[in-house]
């Protein structure tokens, strides 16, 4: 069966990826190129290389968009996120949210969405990172207090959120696999005047940012004696657009409920 797909943002740089990768795929097509209403690329052509899509326009109307699409996948901003939930749960339509720094509450609407349709939502959508939380979850739950976690991330210099959603996430399931709630062992005053004391037990976060990186992610286990290093470098975008497509294809055969990316896997 073919899984037709829209794309929300599709005039951003993970939309652009999407596209590609939705139209190399033998089993999906991309049912709507979604921008913005009134923006520049409104009512133009797509400029896709596949000839299937040689008269396909960028749209913004979204009733017609998530009523032709088997699933929606959004990367674009909290503030449109919560729009496209709404209107989700109106059309009764599949989504595949990846996108990062959302308030809590537009989880709250995630949650409400799916009662009535499948979701799939991660911070990180590449299948390296998901593979990378399961082994950090796995290695904190290995390794004692005498070992201190760190998480580090760098992005281009363009990221809003930080720490990054994938290093919160990382640093999530360091503390399930210590069996703790995140909240109460999170630290996140490690620069500046604010510096102190890391505790026994706390995950720290250390944030950089420059040029054109587009996400590297390494959780530290440092003891005494000895230092664990478990990392991540996404090399292209393409990852992140590969594992979404994947999770869209999956989702659509899925019962109502809110899914992740280990969902997906298997994991």
């Amino acid at each position: 069966m073919v899984c037709h797909i829209g794309v929300l943002g599709a005039n951003g740089r993970m939309g652009q990826e999407l596209m590609k990768v939705i139209c190399e795929d033998n089993e999906t097509l991309l049912s709507s190129a979604l921008v913005r209403q009134g923006h520049d690329l409104e009512g133009k052509p797509l400029g896709l290389k596949n000839p299937l899509y040689g008269s396909a326009l960028y749209q913004s109307d979204l009733s017609s968009a998530f009523q032709k699409a088997d699933v929606m996948i959004d990367f674009t901003l909290p503030t449109a996120t919560t729009g496209f939930l709404g209107k989700a749960l109106e059309m009764q339509t599949p989504l595949v949210i990846g996108t990062t720094g959302l308030a809590r509450e537009d989880h709250l609407l995630m949650e409400i969405l799916a009662r009535a349709v499948p979701v799939v939502y991660d911070t990180n959508m590449s299948l390296g990172i998901t593979v990378l939380n399961a082994l950090v979850e796995k290695t904190a739950a290995l390794l004692g207090e005498d070992f201190d976690i760190e998480i580090l991330e760098m992005h281009h210099r363009h990221k809003k959120d930080a720490p990054s959603g994938t290093a919160l996430t990382l640093g999530d399931f360091a503390a399930r696999g210590r069996g703790v709630p995140f909240d109460s062992v999170a630290s996140f005053d490690c620069r500046g005047e604010k510096q102190t004391e890391r505790k026994p037990g706390e995950i720290g976060f250390a944030v950089l940012r420059g040029g054109g990186v587009i996400g590297d992610h390494s959780a530290l286990f440092t003891s005494q004696e000895e230092m664990l290093t478990l990392s991540h470098r996404a090399l292209k975008r393409a990852v992140f657009a590969g594992g979404a497509v994947r999770a869209a294809k999956w989702v659509v055969t899925q019962e109502p409920g809110l899914y992740n990316m280990r969902n997906v896997l298997g994991l």
